[in-house]
């Protein structure tokens, strides 16, 4: 077995972010199915392992997202074992960064891009200083789903054609991209480079042409509704930048390498706008909050049962126990009916606990999903628990618009790894009895039609009309406007119309006020306060907060039969 490994976006690795590694393997001998896991030094293994098949004498490339690397640089070691002996190994070594920007060029070998890394003092400030910009270069064994590009925030590609890139590694930069982040397609001055690929939806300028001019070539062509010019050359638009759901698109119509008039320092006007627009970017915003507070099905049993347990085992073992066996004249026998009382009771409150919290793994969902009026496609944050009342071995599997990130059961378990391909596959995870585990996800799904509004005002009187063509029901819904808000309406399928009045209110007070509840660790209430910050925040003209269910992040389990699944959305649909 001979085993070769690398990360998959460069070596800088920002420790606290999930990482792409990708590890090539080599079987020499009979098919095998080998167990990998991967190890910082001597401490305890940073990975579960991962279970790969391969047949005899083939090599097999796979991609593994594993969790965030700790510490200030250094190695890490891939084994490969099988049935518990190393047979392989290689080590891998990396710098982690604290404050900064991580970039990934992505660029044939003779185009560099190194003179952004002494372009730190465009960035914004953070504490009075600039942060500096950290440099990965990959052009080859890239991510094929876009939860590998998670440790970059901003990805700069140029000469598209001879890169070779796949069109699954093409589908991950686009789907980055909208998930929230900052993608810079710099042209080979060829107008039809992006056609026919994943990126070329989202371009600001829809290519036409190209012009020679004295300086450069230019690619010029008709600029997208959304999208604004940010810097011109001989009066065309050589920068051009267009929102892409949550993140945002720039392209340069011209090479900007340095071998060309671009690539010099006075190329820093072009790519101000770029890097001054530029945040860390924030792969599971959800991930802290434990916004599953009450999982009935994990509840603790009630006390008022234990406690009544507790008196009917005093009173047997105690006056009972005593009185029958004095009739009886059997007092010695005291030392075995204390211990078989004592078995039998806890057998009983065990098992009367434990089927009272059913006999099937429950999954429950909930998150938040931001939604653009006039458009299909969302961002959704939340996360999925799982709650297994007896052990289980399963594969959880996301779809290509889905990110996920799972938690082990304890602090002290190995994190189990990912394996990436167009989906995103946890192929071996167990479940202990009456366990938890958490997933924090972020996806770009699509739904079946988009949410528009329209409305009049008239004072405080809103006149709306929503046409829901998605496949959604939205119920608690609340509209927006300004510092005001109505009263709770539903929405669903189709189009209606409501007559409402706008009042003052906060958050918290409206939040109570659409789903009856002063509970404020409820995942409900939480999330609904949340979302109607941001809604008073916004400068939209209105805002439509609202729940829904039905909607999932689209996870698969193959093991496990689950019960049910909620997912419980709050829909931000701004005109």
């Amino acid at each position: 077995m001979q085993v070769r490994a690398w990360l998959s976006t460069g070596a800088k690795v920002h420790p606290g972010r999930c990482q792409a590694v990708t590890v090539e393997l080599e079987n020499l001998g009979p098919e095998r199915t080998f167990s990998l896991t991967l190890q910082h030094g001597s401490q305890l293994p940073m990975t579960a392992p991962l279970n790969v098949k391969v047949p005899a004498g083939a090599r097999q490339e796979l991609q593994m997202a594993v969790p965030s690397f700790e510490g200030w640089g250094g190695e890490l070691e891939v084994f490969v074992r099988f049935r518990e002996r190393k047979i392989a190994s290689t080590v891998l070594k990396y710098d982690t960064f604290g404050e900064g920007l991580a970039v990934l060029l992505v660029s044939p070998p003779d185009k560099s891009f190194g003179f952004l890394g002494g372009y730190s003092e465009l960035l914004p400030e953070t504490n009075g200083n600039h942060p500096p910009v950290y440099l990965n270069a990959q052009s080859a064994g890239l991510p094929t789903h876009w939860s590998g590009f998670l440790a970059a925030d901003l990805i700069v590609v140029h000469d598209l054609p001879r890169l070779n890139l796949p069109a699954s590694t093409l589908q991950a930069l686009a789907d980055w991209t909208r998930a929230g982040g900052r993608l810079v397609l710099v042209s080979s001055g060829d107008p039809g480079e992006y056609r026919g690929t994943p990126l070329e939806s989202l371009l600001p300028l829809v290519p036409g042409s190209s012009t020679d001019l004295p300086a450069c070539p230019i690619v010029t062509g008709e600029v997208r509704p959304g999208a604004a010019v940010e810097q011109e050359l001989d009066g065309l638009p050589a920068l051009l930048v267009a929102p892409a759901l949550q993140g945002s698109v720039w392209q340069f119509t011209v090479p900007a390498s340095k071998d060309t008039v671009l690539g010099s320092d006075g190329s820093k006007k072009f790519w101000k706008p770029v890097l001054n627009n530029i945040k860390p970017f924030d792969g599971f915003g959800l991930r802290g909050d434990n916004l599953l507070y009450r999982l009935p099905e994990a509840s603790l049993p009630a006390p008022g049962l234990m406690a009544w347990g507790l008196v009917l085992y005093v009173l047997i073992v105690g006056p009972i126990n005593f009185f029958l066996l004095k009739k009886r004249d059997r007092m010695l026998w005291i030392f075995v009916s204390v211990p078989v009382l004592a078995v039998a009771f806890t057998l009983g409150m065990f098992l009367t606990t434990q089927l009272s919290r059913g006999t099937v793994t429950v999954v429950r969902e909930v998150g938040v999903m931001k939604l653009t009026a006039g458009r299909s496609q969302g961002l959704l944050e939340g996360q999925a628990t799982l709650f297994a009342p007896f052990p289980h071995r399963y594969q959880a599997r996301f779809p290509r618009a889905t990110a996920a990130l799972a938690e082990s059961s304890a602090r002290t378990d190995p994190q189990p790894p990912a394996r990436l391909a167009e989906e995103m596959i946890y192929p071996d995870l167990e479940m202990r009895m009456s366990s938890l585990r958490r997933f924090s996800v972020r996806a770009v799904p699509e739904l079946a039609g988009p949410i528009t509004l329209s409305m009049k005002r008239s004072g405080q009187t809103v006149e709306l009309e929503v046409h829901n063509r998605s496949e959604l029901k939205l119920t608690h819904c609340c509209l927006v406007v300004g510092d005001r808000a109505s009263k709770p309406f539903e929405a669903g399928p189709g189009k209606s119309r409501h007559k409402l009045e706008l009042g003052a209110g906060d958050a918290h007070s409206l939040t109570t006020h659409l789903l009856d509840t002063s509970d404020q660790r409820d995942d409900r209430y939480k999330l609904t306060t949340a979302a109607l910050r941001t809604a008073f925040a916004s400068k939209a003209p209105a805002s439509l907060v609202g729940w829904t269910e039905g909607l999932t992040c689209g996870l698969e389990l193959t093991g496990l039969a689950a019960k049910h699944r909620d997912y419980l959305v709050v829909v931000e649909a701004i005109p």
